[in-house]
């Protein structure tokens, strides 16, 4: 009894073992080289690529191309992941990696037609730095595919990335927009019913203690009001009444300030 015991426990130790070995040997085929040497195609001179301290890319290149190449390659290397969430964001294609979950906020990125736009004005998006963006795009799938293994998150999600074009460099730009102004309609909507709640309360303050507000609009009569309402009422005419409760509810509140 006790060898068999022995047995289970050495099986279960040598499966932990290989479970954290493939899951390291998977996380460390994803990440970056850092170091060394790579032949990159497309390039007309040498690149070099230097990191500081703090992981900062400085890329020292011939010419923009050559740099749009190097770039492509470094942002690939490091985040691909994150470029496929804005551009997917952007296109309303959050669904494609994530299921059913994303699909609600796909229908409202879809009203927008944003690849399809992007498709017919990618002339007019990149006008005389289609060769960068060309090289650009390159450069990022060059760097996809000299990982050793996919980005992590795709291994959670199960899915393979997708292959980068020209028009996503554009629909990243576009996702930023949306993550910008997604706040605002929510808070134009809170901001409007508090006050619409703050003038609703006011009003019944000033009904309940003012005598004033228990007068008609007929009962209003101009000749009592100061000039400067007199010149209003001239110029306006129909309004004088709603001028008159006004006039009202600021004698009101400053009777309550007595």
């Amino acid at each position: 009894m006790l060898k068999w015991i022995k047995r289970l426990s050495l099986l279960l130790l040598a499966l932990l073992v290989l479970v954290f070995g493939t899951g390291w040997w998977l996380m460390r085929g994803s990440l970056p080289r850092l170091e060394g040497d790579l032949a990159l195609a497309g390039l007309s001179a040498p690149v070099t690529i230097q990191r500081d301290a703090r992981g900062v890319v400085t890329i020292d290149a011939a010419n923009e191309t050559d740099m749009a190449r190097a770039l492509g390659y470094v942002h690939a290397q490091e985040r691909y992941f994150e470029m496929d969430l804005m551009r997917r964001t952007s296109a309303g294609e959050l669904s494609g990696l994530f299921g059913p979950i994303a699909l609600d906020l796909d229908k409202t990125r879809r009203v927008h037609r944003m690849r399809a736009r992007v498709n017919a004005h990618l002339d007019v998006f990149a006008g005389d730095r289609m060769p960068q963006l060309q090289a650009y795009t390159d450069g990022v799938n060059a760097g996809l595919e000299a990982l050793a293994v996919r980005p992590w998150p795709y291994l959670v999600l199960r899915q393979q990335p997708r292959r980068w074009e020209i028009a996503d460099s554009a629909l990243t730009g576009y996702a930023m927009y949306f993550d910008r102004r997604s706040w605002l309609p929510a808070f134009r909507v809170r901001r409007f019913r508090l006050h619409s709640r703050r003038r609703a309360r006011a009003r019944k303050r000033r009904q309940k203690t003012s005598p004033l507000h228990r007068l008609s609009r007929s009962e209003c009569d101009p000749g009592a009001l100061p000039k400067r309402s007199n010149r209003f009422a001239a110029r306006t005419g129909t309004f004088m009444h709603w001028w008159c409760w006004d006039i009202a509810g600021w004698c009101s509140s400053c009777m309550r300030k007595m």
